[in-house]
């Protein structure tokens, strides 16, 4: 499993992607994540791109290694958590 650290990153800048548009409220702030936990209202039943280990086995397990898929994911939380300075 995907070692989140449910920092609510990637929830706050969801309206920054095409994927996520549709889920953003107007500061860009996906509308499922509850501001006072950081945690996602919806996460059993969240969006496929939401969930880091299902995502991968639609998509990239015939592509890559699930640490190779696991690191650019975490690159990727490490550059969004800088940007927000979280």
């Amino acid at each position: 499993m995907y070692p989140c650290q449910k920092c609510s990153a990637c929830c706050r800048l969801v309206g920054r992607v095409v994927l996520g548009e549709k889920m953003a409220d107007a500061d860009g702030v996906c509308h499922f994540l509850d501001r006072t936990t950081n945690l996602c209202t919806q996460y059993e039943n969240r969006p496929i791109f939401c969930n880091v280990d299902k995502f991968y086995e639609r998509y990239y397990v015939d592509n890559m290694t699930r640490e190779v898929f696991y690191k650019i994911n975490q690159q990727e939380c490490e550059r969004l958590r800088k940007l927000l300075g979280v």
